[in-house]
C-alpha cells in the first residue's frame, strides 16, 4: 500500500528582463510573454563545451532585439495554410507523404486574377474539401494497417496449406490402408482355394 503525502515544491513566481530589468509576476500576464533560454551547450559551440547559457527576455526587449528577424503570424494564416494543403493533397501524386511547403502544386501565381483564385467561402468548395480529406484519411488508414493486414493475409494463406496438405496425406494413408486390405484378402482368398484344391486331389 502506497502513503502519499504533499511537500511543497519549488517554482518561478518572478522574472526579470536581463535586458531592461522589468519585473513581472508570475500572477501578470506580461509573465506569460517572458521569452527564456536555458541551454547546454555542445560540442561545437562558441560559448563553450558543456556550459549553461540561460537568458529571460520580455516581449518589449525581443521586438526591439530581433523584431527584424522575428516571423509572427497568426492563427487564421495558419489554418489557410494547412486548408491550402490539404486541398492540395493526392495519394497518387504524393505516394502516401504529406506535401511540403516546396511542393510546386501549393503555389499560386502572383498574377492570378482574383476571381481565379481558390474560394474558402464558396459551398462547393468546402464539399471538395471535405471529400479530400476523406481520401486521404482511407489512404492513411490504408497505408497504416496495411502490415497487419498482409500478415493476416499470410498467416491464413499458410493454415490453408497446412490444411491442405493434412487433407491429402489423410487420403494417401487411407488409400494405403484399403490397398493393404485388400491385398490381405486376395492373399487369404488363394490360399484357402488352394487348400481346398489340395483335399480334392487327395
Amino acid at each position: 500500500m502506497q502513503i502519499k503525502d504533499v511537500r511543497p515544491e519549488s517554482f518561478v513566481k518572478q522574472i526579470r528582463c536581463d535586458r531592461c530589468g522589468r519585473l513581472a509576476d508570475v500572477s501578470e500576464g506580461e509573465f506569460q510573454e517572458f521569452v527564456s533560454i536555458d541551454l547546454k551547450a555542445g560540442y561545437a559551440s562558441i560559448f563553450g563545451d558543456g556550459r549553461d547559457v540561460q537568458l529571460d527576455l520580455c516581449q518589449h526587449c525581443l521586438k526591439t532585439a530581433l523584431g527584424a528577424w522575428l516571423r509572427v503570424s497568426d492563427a487564421d494564416d495558419r489554418r489557410r495554410q494547412l486548408e491550402d494543403r490539404l486541398m492540395q493533397f493526392d495519394p497518387d501524386k504524393h505516394g502516401g507523404e504529406f506535401p511540403t511547403v516546396a511542393d510546386f502544386s501549393l503555389r499560386e501565381p502572383n498574377n492570378l486574377p482574383p476571381q481565379d483564385r481558390r474560394s474558402l467561402n464558396s459551398s462547393l468548395e468546402h464539399r471538395r474539401r471535405l471529400a479530400q480529406m476523406r481520401r486521404i484519411r482511407r489512404h492513411s488508414m490504408h497505408l497504416f494497417f496495411m502490415p497487419t493486414t498482409r500478415s493476416f493475409r499470410d498467416n491464413r494463406q499458410q493454415q490453408q496449406r497446412s490444411a491442405c496438405l493434412d487433407r491429402a496425406r489423410q487420403r494417401r494413408q487411407a488409400e494405403f490402408v484399403r490397398r493393404r486390405q485388400a491385398s490381405d484378402e486376395q492373399s487369404v482368398d488363394s490360399s484357402s482355394s488352394n487348400g481346398a484344391s489340395h483335399h480334392s486331389e487327395e
